[in-house]
């Protein structure tokens, strides 16, 4: 038995006053689709606000990744260029053995051993890397190829440093000797008499003359044939005025007969520094330069230690 819902409609004229009658179970479709319906409605609503949110994660998410992506690609630019930097500095440090070696054979001194060994530094170029990994994980390999470089490339120059500075130390102290080895004639002129046996002008016997003779004029300057410092500046017999200079290592020269001292004992000389002038004092036939150079006390041939240009014009003049 269906129910019904009765409604009463009242107008002005008593005639049209009707009744509206509504099933019981309309009302509850009515009520069950209305239902329906918003519950239908707020889910449409809720998953269009969830996709709308996830899109907006999603568009950050890949605004980020591509800012990283951007980030590595510059990053590995420099890195790649950082690696090219690192081959050619390994290329200067082979240079530089290469001239440390060339220079030790100008200069005679003795290479060191293992010194043609050098520690080669190198590595692949960032495309030689596997494409298939991980641009972040191919980045990591590379970084870590690149230190390994670094690392050997700081171990090589050290290893230069220290061998160029002892062959500096080595060329300092060869140079310090050269400079005190009596390498040029004290006083430009023509020789007159060379060391070794010669007949002596005043007796007319043979006998040892331990230096050379040079005749120039009187007043003309002596100058110091290497660095070194006075030792002696008097009157010494036949030798007349005569100053003696220390050049070290064993090694000291003879200046006889001269007219005049430029310097005096302790004085500090150089080469080429005038340190007297030529005179005729002491057993002497006329102005000149009697010229010694005595190792450990002992008279040598002061030619020996001229050069070979030196040598040749003082071998023309005797």
């Amino acid at each position: 038995m269906s129910k019904r819902v009765t409604v009463q409609s009242t107008n002005d004229s008593p005639e049209r006053a009707g009744r509206l009658t509504i099933p019981h179970s309309l009302m509850w479709c009515i009520a069950i689709l209305s239902i329906a319906f918003c519950t239908f409605f707020g889910f449409l609503v809720r998953e269009y606000l969830h996709l709308k949110s996830i899109a907006r994660e999603a568009e950050a998410l890949e605004s980020q990744l591509a800012d990283q992506r951007e980030l590595l690609q510059f990053q590995r630019q420099q890195i790649r260029d950082f690696a090219g930097e690192i081959h050619s500095l390994k290329d200067k440090v082979a240079s530089l053995s290469q001239f440390g070696r060339k220079v030790r054979s100008m200069v005679e001194l003795e290479g060191e051993a293992g010194d043609e060994n050098l520690s080669g530094v190198g590595g692949s170029a960032p495309a030689d890397l596997d494409a298939c990994l991980d641009l972040e994980v191919r980045q990591s390999a590379l970084l870590s190829r690149l230190q390994t470089q670094v690392t050997r490339l700081n171990q090589e120059a050290e290893i230069q440093h220290e061998k160029f500075s002892t062959l500096i130390g080595a060329l300092e102290e060869r140079n310090a000797i050269l400079a005190r080895t009596p390498s040029i004639y004290p006083v430009q002129g023509r020789m007159t008499s060379r060391f070794g046996p010669r007949k002596s002008p005043f007796t007319g016997k043979t006998e040892f003359h331990k230096g050379v003779d040079i005749a120039a004029r009187r007043g003309t300057k002596v100058v110091a044939p290497a660095d070194g410092r006075v030792k002696m500046a008097r009157r010494n017999g036949g030798y007349g005025k005569m100053m003696v200079i220390e050049h070290g290592n064993g090694v000291k020269t003879r200046y006889a007969h001269l007219k005049k001292y430029l310097k005096k004992p302790g004085d500090v000389v150089k080469r080429g520094e005038a340190i007297a002038e030529i005179g005729n004092t002491g057993r002497s036939t006329g102005p000149h330069l009697h010229y010694e150079v005595r190792r450990d006390g002992v008279p040598v041939n002061p030619i020996d230690y001229v050069g070979g240009k030196n040598r040749q014009l003082a071998s023309r003049d005797q």
